[in-house]
C-alpha cells in the first residue's frame, strides 16, 4: 500500500461572539482609561492610556504580573484571546526614601554582653537627583552611643540624636549609615529616623522609618548548663505560619525583637 503523503492543518479558534474580560488598575498615583473590568471582543485590540499626577511619571506596565514596558503612556492589547490584568504605576519625579534594621553584634545568647547595631538606608526612589538631604536619628534613652559611619559625607552624634547631611544623590543611589549602640536596660528600645531633601516630593510616607526591638528580664549567664532555654519554641518556630520572636541578650538580659 503506497504511503500517504504528510498533511497539515491549521486549527483557528472560533471567536465569533465572544469577549474576554481585562481587569485593569492603576496605583493610585495617576490615572488609566478605561480601568476596571474591561470587556474586549475576541481577536480584537484594546488600548489603555496612562495620566500621571503631578510630580509624577508613568513608570511601569505589569501585563498578567510580569513587567511589560516602561515610560510609555499607552498600552495596546492586540488579538485578545483570554483574560488578562493589567496594572500601570506611576513613579515619582522626586523620592527620597529611608529605612532602618538592627542587628545584635554577637548572636551568641550566653554573651555576657551584646552590642546592638542600626543599618540606616537612604535611597533616591525618584526621577531626578536630590540635594541637600538631611539625616536625624533618635536614638532611645536606654542605650549608650558607640559609633557610627557614613558611606557618604559624614554624620555628627550629639545628646541621643544623630545628624547628617549628604551633599545629593543620584537617581536609584543609596548612602548607608551604620551605626553602633549598646542597650543599657531592659524594655522596649525604639530607634526613628527621618530624612529631608530641597526638593519638592510628592508622598513624603517613606521619609521616616522606626526600628522596635524589646528586652524581656531573663538572666543568662556564660556558665549557664542550659544555653537552649526554648527547645520546644524552636521545634514550633519550624511549622508553617509560626514563628518564635527572636531573642537577643543584653548584659545577661534576653532581648525579644518585635
Amino acid at each position: 500500500m503506497p504511503s500517504q503523503p504528510m498533511r497539515f492543518f491549521r486549527l483557528r479558534q472560533d471567536l465569533t461572539g465572544s469577549q474576554f474580560n481585562t481587569f485593569a488598575g492603576d496605583d493610585g498615583n495617576g490615572s488609566l482609561v478605561p480601568k476596571g473590568v474591561v470587556a474586549v471582543p475576541g481577536g480584537q485590540n484594546q488600548t489603555f492610556t496612562a495620566t500621571p499626577s503631578n510630580n509624577y511619571a508613568v513608570g511601569q506596565w505589569y501585563l498578567d504580573g510580569v513587567p511589560s514596558h516602561t515610560g510609555a503612556p499607552t498600552l495596546t492589547l492586540t488579538n485578545v484571546t483570554q483574560e488578562h490584568t493589567l496594572l500601570v504605576t506611576f513613579a515619582a519625579s522626586n523620592d527620597l526614601a529611608v529605612t532602618v534594621m538592627s542587628l545584635p553584634r554577637d548572636p551568641d545568647l550566653s554573651a555576657l554582653t551584646n552590642e546592638l547595631d542600626y543599618t540606616v538606608q537612604i535611597a533616591n526612589r525618584g526621577l531626578n537627583p536630590l540635594t541637600g538631604i538631611t539625616l536625624t536619628n533618635l536614638f532611645d534613652p536606654t542605650v549608650s552611643f558607640l559609633s557610627s559611619t557614613s558611606s557618604q559625607d559624614s554624620v555628627t552624634y550629639s545628646a541621643g540624636t544623630l545628624t547628617g547631611f549628604l551633599d545629593g544623590l543620584n537617581t536609584g543611589a543609596v548612602a548607608t549609615v551604620s551605626i553602633a549602640v549598646v542597650p543599657t536596660a531592659a524594655g522596649t528600645i525604639t530607634d526613628i529616623v527621618s530624612v529631608a531633601c530641597s526638593q519638592f516630593e510628592p508622598n513624603l510616607a517613606n521619609n521616616s522609618a522606626t526600628d522596635i526591638v524589646r528586652y524581656c528580664s531573663r538572666w543568662l549567664s556564660r556558665a549557664s548548663p542550659n544555653r537552649n532555654l526554648f527547645p520546644q519554641a524552636a521545634r514550633l518556630s519550624s511549622k508553617s505560619g509560626f514563628q518564635v520572636p527572636r531573642l537577643l541578650p543584653i548584659n545577661g538580659t534576653l532581648a525579644q525583637r518585635a
